[in-house]
């Protein structure tokens, strides 16, 4: 037997493909035992390096340092190979900034540098950013939220987009009417420009006419997850006006928090009051916590990991014994 057996590329090839255990996954973290094997793979040989190195782009972009990002643009890209793997690259997690605050110059431009690389070829995006932290009237100066919307932008092909924190809130000062970005004369809801969008799923999202508005000119929009959002009337006049727009076309679920067992999961909602043919495709999920959580960060956390695995899209459809809450005219709950 010889002591040396060399493997055919197309061989290995194969092996280094079973290190990923999930091929839907969004992106692996630095910390995951599937990142940390791609990169030794990286440094054992050419045969295993070019494979290795394309997985890391396409299943292990998950940027949550300020350090990882500036690697990735100052160095990584600018490798002899690198626009044939930057046009490989489908998915993202993105939370690049050192602390609860958006104030990081640098890394805003290399957001919007970033996105403008990757904006022909994104088509997932998980954005974990406190867009909140930093308001569009304490921006005059620094004008760091304009950069951020310019960037957001050139994602013209994405597909999927989860915002963690917030209802991705990309307003700013427009300097020429003195007046944040929530009037008529700024569109604040970027996401609308995304044509391609099917999957959309946003944190604490007023539910209002303006945002039905936005909605209904998404030609490809099959799924809204809405985590604590807040009502512009009640929930029962959403289902109302949301069915009557899209009928049973776009399915939405509503994520929150509850102390009780029995409230706890998926639950269909169904108005009792519209004519037939218009019931919204509407669901409710209440994920269960202890009296001394958070119920902010117990649902965000929850949907960050629902969005990386895959499984926030889906979850009418893991359903087990369908349960029924009916809502009235007056959004009451019908028992």
């Amino acid at each position: 037997m010889p002591r040396n057996l060399n493997l055919p590329v197309e061989l290995l090839d194969r092996i280094i493909w079973f290190t990923i255990p999930d091929l839907n996954y969004l992106a692996y973290p630095a910390s995951h035992a599937t990142t940390k094997t791609l990169l030794a793979l990286c440094r054992v040989s050419r045969a295993t390096s070019c494979t290795a190195k394309t997985l890391l782009y396409t299943h292990c972009l998950y940027i949550d340092k300020p350090w990882r990002l500036d690697l990735l643009l100052t160095r990584y890209f600018f490798q002899s190979n690198s626009p044939t793997l930057i046009s490989r690259i489908e998915n993202l997690y993105l939370s690049p900034f050192s602390g609860g605050t958006i104030r990081e110059k640098k890394v805003v431009t290399q957001i919007a540098e970033l996105f403008t690389l990757l904006g022909p070829s994104l088509k997932r995006l998980v954005n974990d950013m406190p867009l909140r932290s930093h308001y569009p009237e304490e921006d005059i100066t620094d004008q760091l939220r304009p950069i951020l919307r310019r960037g957001f932008e050139q994602l013209i092909h994405l597909e999927e987009f989860c915002s963690v924190k917030d209802e991705l809130y990309l307003a700013y000062w427009d300097p020429t009417s003195s007046q944040q970005a929530h009037d008529d004369e700024v569109n604040d809801f970027m996401f609308e420009n995304w044509r391609y969008l099917r999957r959309i799923a946003l944190y604490n999202q007023m539910l209002d006419s303006d945002f039905r508005s936005a909605l209904t000119r998404m030609p490809n929009l099959e799924s809204i997850v809405l985590s604590r959002p807040d009502y512009e009337e009640d929930i029962g006049s959403w289902m109302r006006d949301m069915g009557i727009v899209f009928r049973n076309r776009v399915h939405s679920t509503y994520i929150d928090t509850t102390e009780t067992a029995s409230e706890a999961g998926l639950r269909i909602l169904h108005h009792t009051d519209v004519p037939e043919g218009t019931q919204f495709d509407t669901w409710s999920y209440g994920l269960l916590v202890g009296k001394e959580d958070d119920p902010i960060s117990s649902v965000q956390d929850w949907s960050l990991r629902r969005a990386l695995d895959g499984s926030l899209w889906c979850l009418p459809d893991a359903r087990g014994l369908d349960l029924t809450w009916c809502f009235n005219e007056r959004g009451a709950r019908v028992v």
